[in-house]
């Protein structure tokens, strides 16, 4: 293919471009000659420009809008390193977390917490660790033969100790600064992966379903045909009904249905009576919600929910709150304090009880009464069966709408009251609103009103998980007065009263490590939980280079020049490395940002397994090459865009380069046969003999690199590649 003594610039090129021969001896002379470390040593020394590496999740395979994104960035580090700059480009992989554990527990059959903890938690991360070996090994190939040039060798690992101590060292900041919070909460629980998420992680995770939409009527007390309507698309929820909420301002009300009354509000009565197909129908009362207010009714499910009969006022009854609306429903809202953040609070402030009778793992407990043992899905339709038995459904109709579902598993989400850790997001919030106006967003958009209004509307950070594989959480709790120790390092560890042989940042070898308390004596042990697989990601400002112990290498880099990744990274990555920061060092991480759009199939839909309709990264290498594929995947759109994937357009770009390949081929045969070497050509000594045409090319390559430069630099990739 060429000549190995004269080197790569001295190729026989015959025949038409074939992408694969090419790339087979451009990667063997790289190799040979060890230019991609030579190209890293290339401006050490020089001003740095610093990349921060959003690491890939070490699970699954690479297709081709992973790889869109990793040409994005190889582009813009070779692009830098070019101009001179000396390029921090290491590489990093993202190890913890739900992904990988899931993907364990089906490897071994396994469906619930209790099977992991039978097999071992010590072999069950052993096999964790092995899946994590498994797919590094294929992303850095994939990586590599598609020509990203990273630092693989030194790339940062989130399972590593060193990276780990970093978590925790920030964990023991939030604490120390007041951020750090236990409290018992509404959160949102997956039921298959028997863990909370975080407002980030469910922003992630919307999908439109249908669920059943149900009108039910709750009988007054001390009357014997009133009854105040509701409106769920949840039916299981009515289980922890405690209270009814309406608007104390609005208007309602009481219209005769046959020989009952029921009570709606006045605004939603139009669009209530016509859902339910009611003609029939008599406005007797008109009233303000606030004259509503102390109603008790007969909960609808207390004859099979017998617990109800241990709660008294306030609770089954009516109540008011200024978060009513008259959009949907009735303006008569089902709170079950349980089951909705917004119910909760209400829930605290006036003392209703917040009864949860629904598990983690989805299935009704024995506080269910009649319904435990029910998976909550079931649980409902055994309500909806029931009150339609007692005459206390109205209406049962279906809803498409949208709702929250596990980022991983795709399982619908409960909201569920429990104790867990969260970082509170008020003292940071305008730190991280201010310091998001100073970064420069590609689009804009993206970053001032996408993740601006984020930032806005940013929720306490609930950080703990009832995982395995996660980095666990270092806060140890006296058995007896409950008093607290956040552990910072390793180090911290080797204080410990008790402690294995062997001890490993990593369940099960950290919960076996054991305190005495300060204050009275006791034993303190780890609090079970895992962290929020998005703390770890969000600390690589800080863990990827070793910060704690090189800070001098911290100052140099941070914050960093450049991150690029998919747009929904808004509500995820982008948000976590933010927050970290500026709770950590009141300022934001990075100073530019490129969003990335997704890659769609050739009809522009979403591509999925399921489906059958993924291109898997190396499988498209293999068929059109990498440099087919890379010119492809920047050039037909707007990096923040979405582009479909039309396997037809990769081969018209291989006969664009075929075009280049031919020009190049006819000037290299005229080289050899004159003994002409252009590269040992100095243009200054030959200026004097060059022809009007001879200028007008250079000055035409001169105006194209001007212009290539300019976009590259407004990361308008696309353009330069169409330059």
């Amino acid at each position: 293919m060429y000549d190995r003594v004269r080197g790569v610039y001295s190729m026989v090129l015959v025949g038409k471009y074939n992408p694969l021969e090419v790339e087979e001896e451009i990667i063997r002379w790289w190799r040979e000659n060890n230019i991609i470390e030579k190209v890293f040593k290339m401006n050490n020394g020089a001003p740095i420009f610093a990349f921060l590496e959003g690491p890939p999740t070490a699970n699954g395979y690479m297709h081709v809008g992973h790889a869109r994104g990793r040409v994005y960035k190889d582009v813009i580090l070779r692009f830098h390193g070019m101009k001179g700059l000396d390029v921090w480009r290491r590489g990093g992989w993202d190890c913890l977390g739900l992904p990988t554990e899931i993907e364990v527990e089906k490897k071994l059959g396994f469906t619930t917490k209790k099977e992991v903890e039978e097999y071992g938690l010590d072999k069950f991360i052993k096999e964790a660790d092995k899946l994590v070996d498994y797919y590094i090994k294929h992303w850095r190939e994939a990586s590599e033969r598609l020509a990203v040039w990273l630092d693989y060798e030194n790339a940062y690992e989130t399972r590593r100790e060193n990276y780990i101590e970093h978590v925790w060292w920030f964990i023991k900041q939030a604490y120390e600064k007041g951020d750090l919070v236990e409290s018992f909460k509404v959160v949102p629980y997956c039921p298959r992966c028997e863990t909370p998420l975080s407002s980030h992680e469910v922003a992630q995770g919307y999908e439109e379903v249908e669920d059943p939409s149900i009108y039910v009527k709750f009988p007054v007390e001390g009357s014997e045909n009133i009854y105040i309507v509701i409106w769920t698309t949840t039916p299981w929820t009515l289980a922890g009904n405690e209270a009814v909420a309406v608007h104390p301002d609005e208007y309602y009300v009481k219209l005769k249905v046959d020989n009952e009354e029921w009570i709606v509000a006045e605004k939603l009565l139009e669009k209530f009576v016509n859902e339910v197909n009611i003609t029939n129908y008599q406005v007797l009362d008109r009233f303000k919600g606030l004259a509503m207010a102390g109603y008790r009714y007969k909960h609808p499910l207390i004859e099979k929910v017998p617990k109800h009969l241990e709660h008294s006022s306030p609770a089954h009854t009516v109540i008011t709150a200024e978060f009513v609306t008259m959009e949907e429903g009735t303006g008569c809202v089902h709170m079950a304090p349980a089951h909705g953040p917004e119910d909760f609070e209400v829930g605290l402030k006036i003392g209703l009880p917040i009864f949860n009778p629904v598990s983690t793992t989805g299935y009704f407990t024995h506080d269910g009464g009649d319904f435990s043992g029910l998976y909550y899905n079931e649980a409902g339709r055994k309500i909806i069966q029931y009150l339609k038995e007692e005459n206390l459904l109205i209406w049962e109709g279906k809803i498409l709408h949208n709702y929250p579902h596990c980022w991983r598993c795709g399982m619908p989400l409960l909201y569920l009251s429990s104790r867990q850790w969260f970082i509170k997001v008020g003292r940071i919030k305008e730190i991280m609103i201010r310091e998001n106006k100073k970064v420069s967003w590609k689009p804009a958009w993206a970053g001032y009103h996408r993740f601006g209004d984020w930032l806005e509307n940013a929720e306490d950070w609930c950080i703990s998980r009832t995982k395995v594989w996660g980095t666990p959480l270092p806060i140890w709790i006296c058995t007896n007065c409950r008093e607290k120790k956040v552990v910072g390092s390793k180090d911290e560890l080797l204080k410990a009263e008790v402690k294995p042989a062997e001890i490993r940042l990593l369940r099960p070898w950290v919960d076996h490590v054991k305190f005495k308390c300060p204050r009275c004596g006791g034993l303190m042990k780890r609090d079970i939980f895992v962290m929020d697989t998005w703390l770890d990601s969000g600390m690589a400002h800080t863990a990827s280079i070793d910060a704690i112990y090189d800070q001098e290498l911290f100052k140099k880099l941070f914050p960093y020049d450049f991150i690029t990744e998919a747009i929904d990274q808004t509500r995820g990555w982008f948000y976590t490395l933010i927050f970290t920061s500026c709770l950590l060092y009141g300022q934001a991480p990075y100073k530019i940002v490129l969003n990335q759009g997704h890659v769609m199939d050739a009809e522009g839909k979403k591509m999925s397994k399921s489906k059958g309709n993924v291109i898997w990264a190396m499988e498209a290498v293999e068929k059109y090459g990498a440099d087919p594929l890379r010119l492809y995947l920047v050039s037909k759109s707007a990096p923040w865009d979405n582009m479909n994937f039309v396997p037809k357009e990769v081969e018209e770009i291989i006969q664009e380069l075929n075009i280049l390949w031919n020009v190049f081929s006819f000037a290299t045969t005229y080289f050899e046969i004159d003994h002409f070497k252009p590269e040992e050509i100095d243009i200054y000594k030959v200026k004097k003999y060059l022809e009007l045409e001879d200028r007008w090319i250079i000055s035409r390559i001169n105006n194209l690199v001007k212009i290539f430069t300019r976009k590259i630099e407004e990361l308008e990739i696309h353009s330069a590649a169409r330059v």
